[in-house]
């Protein structure tokens, strides 16, 4: 027994002293024109999806969410350029037989995880509070799928829902497209290539503590002294290194679409961000062009909260930002609607 004990110390020791030097290895090195992954980083992208992939399910069931659920959901498999997509369809409790409006969920985890569990309360909370069909997509990731692959993936699925509208009873009139952080800068992306790739038209674009801007260097936002955020510098810079590794490609509108030249063109946008998240220079900076250009915003800013505002914050703080969202997206399903939302708490705001 004695000998067991030993053996076991051994082995603690072994893996503890692994997990520092890889933590303390360089995960990404610069070449001549793209950033490579090292061993070390594939293992730390590697861990990172199984973590996720393991305490998802977990945190599903301890996090206090409101105990609301979809009437059904039916998974599909959307076969795509780049790969067989799967993709969840939440349809609200007894949603008769007119075309409902439909909601397209874009996952957040920093490009590199995530999975149509990530999101299963928010999708089961928007279907049952908006009353729309909800479909949640499971895109590639990166390292294997880098940029621009998720984003034309994303085109690619709403694409076939506007085909097969008839079976999954949505009404392709009544379209929108959000989710939260890497999400967030991915349905903002899909609704920029759809300006050039008109397949569909979106009516809303609904991005939760977004990241709009991959190339300024992440050191440069919103850092706070002395405070330690939920979302670092490091994680930042691992996620752009992992999901744009070509330097040339990280201004490009569909990677940063802060700077896109077409953002006039696009429909309308509520934005939530967390007045502690490192990203939350990105949501002002992309509401002050959107305001510039004439474009409906509207732009929920939480006091108090981190980047992990929409799944692990404060619950009541993430549902008056699930609230805001659902709200945004019913608006936008409605003719003639305004955005409205609060700046900051408590101060509301209607922007033409």
């Amino acid at each position: 027994m004695h000998e067991y004990l030993i053996y076991a110390a051994v082995l603690l020791f072994l893996v503890v002293g692994a997990g520092l030097v890889v933590a303390r290895s360089s995960a990404t090195v610069d070449r001549q024109d793209h950033v490579g992954l090292t061993a070390t980083g594939r293992l730390k992208v590697a861990s990172l999806a199984l973590i996720v992939e393991v305490l998802t399910p977990l945190v599903n069931r301890l996090v206090r969410y409101p105990k609301v659920h979809a009437g059904s959901v039916t998974r599909f498999v959307v076969k795509t350029s780049y790969g067989d997509t799967r993709i969840d369809v939440y349809r609200p409790v007894q949603s008769g037989d007119s075309p409902l409006p439909v909601h397209f969920n874009v996952h957040g985890g920093g490009f590199v995880v995530g999975n149509l569990k990530t999101d299963a309360p928010w999708c089961n909370y928007l279907c049952d509070r908006a009353q729309c069909v909800v479909i949640n997509i499971d895109y590639a990731l990166a390292p294997r799928h880098t940029f621009p692959d998720p984003v034309y993936q994303c085109h690619e699925v709403i694409s076939w829902a506007k085909v097969n509208a008839g079976d999954l009873g949505i009404d392709i009139e009544r379209m929108s497209i959000g989710g939260d952080s890497a999400g967030g800068n991915l349905s903002l992306a899909v609704a920029l290539l759809a300006i050039e790739k008109p397949d569909f038209v979106l009516r809303a674009v609904v991005p939760g503590v977004p990241l709009f801007d991959i190339d300024s260097d992440p050191a440069t936002k919103n850092v706070i002294p002395g405070f330690k955020q939920d979302l670092t510098v490091k994680d930042v810079e691992l996620a752009r290194d992992v999901y744009v590794p070509r330097y040339t490609d990280r201004k490009h509108p569909l990677a940063s679409p802060l700077f896109s030249d077409r953002l006039a063109e696009l429909p309308s946008v509520f934005i939530v961000s967390a007045k502690n998240d490192i990203l939350h220079s990105d949501a002002v900076a992309m509401e002050t062009k959107l305001q510039a250009h004439g474009v409906d915003v509207g732009h929920l800013d939480v006091e108090g909260a981190g980047h992990g505002l929409l799944h692990l914050g404060n619950i009541e703080l993430m549902l008056m930002a699930w609230d805001a969202m659902v709200a945004a997206i019913v608006r936008a399903s409605q003719v003639g609607k305004k955005i409205q939302t609060t700046n900051s708490i408590g101060h509301a705001a209607t922007f033409d």
